[in-house]
């Protein structure tokens, strides 16, 4: 079994966050008015996820009741609903600015967790650190990826391998709260 302590994770941590930032230079200098690849399905996806928090706030039974398409009722649920990034959206209610930078936050976060969830599993595979950057930025940084950028629901796939680190390490392991662990990230997923 791979021994992985807590400084190789926060060191793998702190490499996904530095790529995510390399990778999408210059979006970390405004946060607040830039947007990454293109205006449509980005501003979409920032609007979704401030107003998943605008809901939990206000009307949480309503959650798919949004202001849009109007009389039409349920229609959050016309586009990728994004409703696991929900939590995120409760710190978008400041101001359009707030959205924006929520939604790059999260837009970061998806690459970084992309890596580390990739190298976390090559890891446990038995590959050495090597190896699992080169996972991680395999995973994470894949050309079919990057062409993607518009869309955070696509690239938001690094609890794939976050899932399946936690279920063999779990079973390896015998251990029920990481595969308790891994089962809520794919189901959350």
């Amino acid at each position: 079994m791979v021994d992985l302590g807590r400084r190789e994770v926060a060191l793998a941590a702190v490499t996904g966050i530095g790529l995510a930032v390399a990778m999408t230079w210059p979006l970390t200098l405004n946060l607040g008015s830039d947007i990454g690849k293109d205006l449509g399905d980005p501003l979409l996806q920032a609007w979704q996820v401030a107003w998943i928090g605008h809901a939990l706030l206000h009307e949480p039974l309503q959650l798919f009741q949004a202001n849009t398409f109007w009389p039409h009722e349920d229609t959050l649920a016309f586009s990728d609903a994004l409703v696991g990034y929900g939590p995120a959206g409760l710190l978008a209610q400041r101001s359009p600015h707030s959205a924006l930078v929520v939604y790059n936050l999260l837009f970061l976060f998806a690459y970084a967790l992309s890596f580390v969830g990739a190298y976390l599993l090559a890891r446990e595979l038995g590959t050495g650190k090597l190896g699992g950057v080169a996972a991680g930025a395999a995973f994470a940084y894949a050309p079919w990826k990057l062409a993607q950028n518009g869309h955070l629901h696509v690239i938001s796939s690094g609890g794939i391998p976050l899932a399946l680190f936690l279920l063999v390490r779990g079973y390896r392991r015998r251990s029920v709260p990481l595969v308790l662990g891994g089962w809520l990230v794919g189901a959350g997923r």
